[in-house]
């Protein structure tokens, strides 16, 4: 194996070490989103009819941390098992774990303007602590650092410009 070959090797490895801490954590966070969206449901559904003016956005929040934390767990598959066949040095592992990166980075950044704007909407109704569960844990740097640079640095690792498409040195 020359020069080329190891390092197309060891940077396989590392997408694939990088993708199996990210699909955790997508995995967790999916969980996550889900405890959040039935703690939420929890305090809005009893409310029912007339006040559908107050609750509606807050019904679509609901609706969208179910889409998240389905994305999320979808990703996490991905991401974990395009991990095995990066390290299996199979030629599909590559795209696989690139596009659990890329739904990561998308339904993140996404999520992220989402509760923005929610947590601006809790403020306005004087609930902004209950808004906050969104970032309970982990920590925003923690959510920036999982969500939106690992992901990036796997893929990259993963699609390295020195292999050829679908050949894993």
């Amino acid at each position: 194996m020359g020069a080329v070959g190891s390092r197309n090797r060891a940077s396989a490895t590392t997408a694939g070490f990088v993708a199996l801490i990210v699909g955790g954590y997508q995995l967790w966070n999916a969980s996550e989103l889900l405890q959040i969206a039935s703690f939420y449901w929890a305090v809005l559904g009893p409310l029912g009819h007339g006040f559908e003016e107050y609750t509606r956005p807050f019904h679509h929040f609901v609706a969208w941390l179910n889409a998240e934390a389905a994305l999320s767990a979808a990703a996490g598959i991905a991401l974990l098992l395009g991990a095995v066949l990066v390290c299996a040095r199979n030629p599909f592992g590559p795209r696989l774990l690139a596009g659990g990166c890329v739904v990561v980075f998308v339904h993140t950044g996404i999520g992220w303007v989402v509760a923005a704007r929610m947590l601006s909407r809790f403020a306005a109704v004087g609930a902004y602590d209950e808004g906050l569960l969104w970032f309970h844990t982990p920590s925003r740097l923690a959510i920036i650092v999982l969500a939106f640079v690992l992901p990036v640095i796997a893929a990259y690792l993963a699609l390295w410009p020195g292999r050829l498409p679908g050949k894993l040195n």
